[in-house]
């Protein structure tokens, strides 16, 4: 009996320890991580050339490295990024975060004194997508797959990177249009998931479900990502993410608009304030974009005429 009796193997300490860095690195996307991985070689580099330690740093030198970065002309926005590499780095290697509130406070007080507003790209109207869908300078099936892309992308209100991760299988078409179940995206890195209700259009030209079809005549029926590039028009992988913000700024410019005003994120934004104004209402459009934060959401009304979705013409004064 004895013999048959297997003796469970017991992972090292060093193999534990490697498995708990795996998994704690884990809480971060990989583009993150290659950003912090940047930043922090940015950082060593500063304190050799200053004769400073990088690892533990000390509160005064994180503070004179911020100060140096935002002296040079950086954004506030990269100034926290790097903040956040170093805080990741330092816990990684199991020390206190170094930034403390003398840090914060130089960001703080360089807001104030900047002022600086984030760069947001514009928001497509309904109507503009409209004379998009109708004005793709493509030929097939090139024209049904960048119609599909934007229509379905505002449609969904996802963002770029959730849009070329979706597979085939995560689309299923019901009586009342096509339901989307997203894996993983910005705000749910944890992979926790949430399904989307995209129904019927009213317009033949910017239904949702119609174009995906369309696309999906062309694509056919195998396994694998929903949009990929196409070579000569042959499959040529999964899309990437510059592809859908190429196609954006195809489709505006195809229309007299100024492309360098537009990308990928015109179309979250758009679907954000095009809902809102029609009285959505937030809880609901927070529900379909993802947004945790109302805050957050209401970043992403960006209506080009201020007569929209304007309060005052609400009450009907």
């Amino acid at each position: 009996m004895l013999e048959h009796f297997v003796i469970p193997t017991i992972p090292s300490r060093d193999s534990l320890s490697e498995e708990s860095l795996r998994l704690a690195r884990s809480i971060h996307a990989a583009r993150t991580l290659t950003e912090y991985a940047s930043d922090w070689g940015g950082f060593v580099t500063w304190c050799t050339q200053n004769a400073r330690d990088s690892l533990p740093a000390a509160n005064e030198t994180v503070a004179r490295y911020v100060t140096d970065l935002l002296t040079r002309g950086r954004k506030i926005k990269t100034a926290k990024r790097h903040i956040a590499a170093l805080v990741y780095h330092h816990r990684i290697a199991g020390f206190d975060s170094p930034v403390t509130a003398d840090v914060r406070a130089i960001i703080t007080g360089a807001q104030r004194l900047r002022g600086e507003q984030p760069q947001q790209k514009a928001a497509i109207t309904v109507g503009q997508l409209r004379e998009m869908a109708t004005r793709i300078p493509r030929p097939e099936p090139y024209l049904s797959r960048d119609r599909a892309v934007l229509i379905f992308g505002f449609a969904t209100a996802l963002r770029r990177s959730s849009i070329v991760s979706l597979d085939l299988d995560d689309i299923k078409f019901t009586g009342g249009g096509m339901i989307v179940s997203i894996r993983r995206e910005k705000q749910d890195q944890a992979g926790v998931g949430r399904m989307i209700g995209i129904p019927w259009g009213a317009a033949e030209e910017t239904c949702p479900v119609r174009v995906l079809k369309r696309w999906l005549a062309w694509r056919g029926s195998e396994a694998g990502p929903l949009f990929f590039g196409l070579n000569h028009g042959i499959n040529g992988g999964r899309m990437h993410t510059n592809t859908v913000a190429r196609i954006v700024k195809r489709a505006v410019d195809s229309i007299g608009l100024d492309q360098s005003r537009y990308g990928a994120h015109s179309l979250r934004a758009g679907f954000v304030t095009e809902a809102l104004a029609a009285g959505a209402g937030e809880i609901l459009t927070a529900r379909h974009t993802g947004h945790r934060s109302l805050t957050t959401l209401r970043l992403y009304l960006r209506p080009d005429d201020p007569f929209r979705a304007n309060a005052c013409a609400a009450i009907g004064l």
